[in-house]
């Protein structure tokens, strides 16, 4: 019997890469899993070095519910699929309509009860992981601001001390930021969720749509949480919807628009994260529509910023978010309007925590979350767009107006592209006022066969950017070209030419010529 070296070779392999999967090594080499030891689903250790720096090397115990200190190389973290807690629950016996918070605390932008849980991870594919993070719990008597790294960036204005643990501040047409502090650490994200929310909505729906509300829509409404009343078989169009829950903060509004739009509330939290995806927001986990607190759920200041971006591109958001009122009138069930009223501050002139330029934004409150606020603002054609997190309630736009006055005192745009024939798109940075266009620098990076991207920076800190287009050679050869016979064309009618002086020659030898004959005949 001859023996194939080939095939043996290659099952050896694979048995090998079989066992290696089945117990993988961690990043110093050492083995997790000994040939002797067992393991159940619901206790694996992983190691994961991303959150290295945010967290202290712990492990999760999945029987007391507790983080123990070790010498250990990342988390510790729970993996059992059949305890994961879905986004909401939408039986109608549901107490609050979440099944993932048994606290039944909610979001209400002013109160909440304590929940002291703790956040995920995010999926390449949008969903929410079965991997939880510690948040501490919210302590309004002892924020600690955190480090402001744009500090550090030369020649750029010294930003102001923020009385939150999270800020960020951008300026939005060029994505410049302008003022972080620890922007990238990950809290609950509070009401602020609704916005994601509202702008799913716009993206896949007509404002004059119906909606008819169903049992998951009115377990919005229990225990005290934000809402507008509304009954089971009641009929709204998805304009009132979103007015609802942008002006009103109405968690049973949220819940229906989610499964409208996504078929089921469960289906829309994977859209949110899909979308929170694309937009490049990195630190956030969506469970649910309304951002009542739920371990899982979490974000960044830094994301919230880029959320309420993409949210101002869209002209519907902007006007609903930006009204000050709206009046729902009866409906199917109803028999008299629903009166709305804005609850974000710095819209409202009314209000103490007005901020003139201020064209859209949200705020809540949790006990876990503390207070959270995103805004934009403009002013004199420069638009920034600002996020804080985990301050106390009643304070955070106060904080906010503090960092958009820096932006606004210390920045303007400028235009290099009009200066750059070869841009043919963007080419505009925002930089510190009394900068000038040499304290720029830019990079570029080849994109198609005749085009770039180029990206400006001050100081290392990106921004802005452009699309320019590639001179060929051969054009500048051509150009060369038709310069140089040009200047060989005006050298040539310089020259001194002989020929008027031949001619007048020749002409003046024909008439002497003419002249003597006829004087020869004469004399004969």
């Amino acid at each position: 019997m001859m023996i194939n070296y080939k095939k043996a070779f290659l099952l050896a392999v694979s048995v090998s890469l079989t066992v290696s999967a089945a117990y993988p090594a961690s990043a110093d080499g050492t083995d997790y899993y000994s040939d002797e030891s067992s393991y159940s689903d619901s206790e694996i250790y992983y190691y994961d070095d991303s959150y290295d720096d945010q967290y202290s090397d712990s492990y999760y115990d999945s029987d007391s519910g507790d983080y123990d200190s070790g010498d250990y190389s990342g988390v510790y973290i729970e993996d059992d699929t059949d305890s994961f807690n879905a986004s909401y629950n939408n039986d109608a016996s549901s107490d609050t309509g979440t099944g993932s918070d048994e606290s039944g605390q909610t979001d209400t932008d002013e109160n909440a009860s304590e929940d002291d849980g703790t956040a995920g991870d995010q999926e390449a594919d949008g969903s929410a992981e079965e991997e939880t993070i510690k948040i501490p719990p919210f302590d309004s008597a002892n924020i600690v601001p955190g480090e402001i790294t744009t500090n550090s960036i030369p020649d750029w204005p010294k930003g102001p001390v923020v009385e939150c643990a999270s800020a960020f501040l951008m300026e939005e047409s060029t994505g410049t930021v302008l003022y972080s502090s620890d922007s990238d650490r990950m809290y609950y994200p509070s009401s602020p969720v609704k916005i994601m929310t509202v702008l799913l909505a716009l993206e896949n729906c007509e404002l004059s749509e119906e909606v008819t509300f169903t049992e998951t829509g009115v377990s919005g409404a229990t225990d005290g949480a934000t809402n507008i009343a509304a009954q089971v078989g009641e009929v709204f169009t998805v304009e009132q919807c979103l007015y609802a829950i942008m002006l009103s903060s109405a968690n049973d509004a949220s819940l229906q628009i989610a499964e409208y739009v996504g078929g089921t509330v469960d289906f829309f939290v994977e859209m949110m994260n899909d979308k929170a995806l694309a937009l490049g927001c990195n630190g956030t986990v969506f469970t649910n529509p309304t951002g009542l607190t739920d371990e899982a759920q979490h974000t960044t200041a830094h994301d919230l910023a880029l959320i309420m971006n993409a949210a101002m591109e869209n002209e519907t958001f902007r006007e609903i978010a930006k009204a000050t009122t709206y009046t729902i009138p009866a409906t199917n069930l109803s028999g008299g309007e629903r009166n709305l009223t804005n609850t974000f501050t710095m819209t409202d002139p009314g209000s103490g925590g007005y901020y003139a330029g201020t064209l859209a934004g949200k705020e809540g409150y949790t006990e876990a979350s503390g207070s959270v606020l995103v805004c934009t603002a403009e002013r004199d054609g420069l638009r920034l767009t600002c996020a804080v997190m985990r301050g106390e309630a009643d304070n955070t736009d106060v904080q906010a107006a503090a960092l958009l006055d820096y932006g606004f005192t210390n920045f303007r745009l400028m235009d290099l592209g009009s200066r750059d024939f070869s841009v043919m798109e963007g080419g505009t940075v925002c930089v510190p006022i009394g900068a000038i266009s040499g304290m720029v620098e830019s990079e570029d990076t080849l994109t198609e066969e005749n085009t770039f991207d180029r990206t400006y920076t001050f100081g290392g800190n990106p921004v802005g950017k452009a699309t320019a287009l590639i001179v060929e050679e051969k054009e500048d050869t051509a150009i060369a070209d038709g310069q140089k016979n040009m200047e060989e064309a005006l050298e040539n009618s310089k020259a001194p030419s002989i020929i008027p002086y031949i001619i007048i020659i020749a002409a003046g030898a024909a008439i002497i010529g003419f002249v003597i004959s006829r004087l020869l005949k004469v004399l004969k």
